[in-house]
C-alpha cells in the first residue's frame, strides 16, 4: 500500500469492540463508513508526515 501512497486501515485499541461488531455481524454498511473515516484521517497525518519530510529534508540540504 504504501509503494501507491495508500494508508493503511488502523484499528484503534478505543475501537477495537465496534470494529469486531461490524464484522461479526457482517455489516456492511458500518465497516465501509468506519475504514472510509479512518483512512481519511491516516491519508492526512500521510500528508503531513510527507510535508514535513520534505521541509527537513530540504533544510538538510540548504544548511549543509
Amino acid at each position: 500500500m504504501l509503494t501507491i501512497q495508500m494508508p493503511f486501515l488502523i484499528i484503534e485499541k478505543d475501537d477495537k469492540a465496534q470494529y469486531i461488531t461490524y464484522e461479526a455481524d457482517q455489516d456492511i454498511t458500518s465497516l465501509t463508513q468506519y475504514a472510509k473515516e479512518k483512512l481519511t484521517e491516516e491519508q492526512k497525518r500521510y500528508e503531513i508526515f510527507e510535508q514535513n519530510y520534505q521541509a527537513q529534508k530540504d533544510f538538510d540540504e540548504n544548511h549543509q
